[in-house]
């Protein structure tokens, strides 16, 4: 039931669009984004076999391509002369897509002969990212970043112990990531943060980039166990340890305030062997 709700909202906001059928203009900037967004949710929440669909929906749904269809030249030059509007449409629906969405998009195109509904754009790579492509299908709706769909994570992505202890019982849905060496970026932005996952010799790979920054998950079991431990065990259970890529520098964050810095935090400088917290400075002499 609550599909079919989902299903509808969307479906309606598209059908607002049939008084373009009869304009010689074509579709402004801020009306494109709404029929773009409109048309990515319905995708996203189309169900598998359409028969299961009331039939009033399954009309819906048809007269509702049909028009997309009548409107195709219409919607394409409007694309053509607002292609902007495709990746800020995206971060709007897809909060990690906000990042993606400020880098600049460059190269925007229609495909051709029977790809000829599909616009892509090429998300030009930053000093962090790497580039990714963009194709929106303009009648139907479909939404892929590097030729795959968002969609939910593999199951041994979900089943992690790392990923419960940061994000509990979380649907976690993913698009194929733009850093380095990472696989998959999630759909969610917690506190601003995009989330980055991958795995490396089996073991899970969680990384957080947010303002030119990369952090990266370290789990609490490479600093001993509770027999032989190198740090409090203040300092190692109920806490999240970040490591600074660039400078090496580990933050251990106390739950549930895992994603953002704060002043009260530890942080460790194992190159330089001390310990800091606001004033409090802890040198390793051994």
């Amino acid at each position: 039931m609550l599909t079919r709700h989902v299903l509808w909202a969307p479906l309606l906001c598209r059908r607002t669009f049939a008084t373009y059928l009869d304009s010689p203009q074509d579709v402004d900037a801020v009306a494109l984004k709404y029929y773009i967004e409109s048309s990515i949710s319905m995708q996203d929440s189309m169900v598998t076999d359409l028969t299961t669909l009331p039939i009033l929906l399954r009309f819906s749904l048809d007269r509702d391509l049909k028009m997309a269809y009548q409107m195709r030249f219409l919607l394409r030059n409007s694309l053509q002369t607002n292609p902007h509007s495709l990746i800020s449409s995206i971060a709007n629906i897809w909060p990690a897509f906000q990042c993606l969405g400020s880098k600049e998009s460059s190269n925007f195109r229609f495909l051709e002969d029977s790809d000829e509904w599909w616009a892509e754009a090429i998300v030009e790579a930053t000093a962090l990212t790497k580039q990714q492509t963009v194709h929106f299908h303009l009648l139907e709706g479909h939404l892929l970043v590097d030729k795959q769909s968002i969609g939910r994570l593999p199951a041994n992505y979900m089943t992690n112990d790392i990923l419960k202890q940061l994000f509990g019982n979380q649907n976690l849905l993913a698009y194929p990531s733009g850093l380095p060496g990472m696989t998959y970026t999630l759909a969610v932005l917690p506190e601003g943060r995009q989330i980055h996952l991958g795995f490396h010799d089996k073991n899970i790979i969680v990384r957080a980039l947010y303002d030119n920054n990369v952090l990266e998950f370290i789990s609490g079991r490479v600093f001993g166990s509770p027999e032989n431990f190198n740090l409090p065990a203040s300092l190692m259970y109920n806490c999240v340890h970040w490591l600074d890529t660039h400078t090496g520098i580990i933050e251990i964050r106390q739950a549930p305030q895992i994603w953002k810095r704060k002043q009260s935090n530890w942080i460790l400088d194992y190159h330089r062997r001390r310990a800091m917290r606001r004033t409090v400075i802890l040198v390793d002499v051994s």
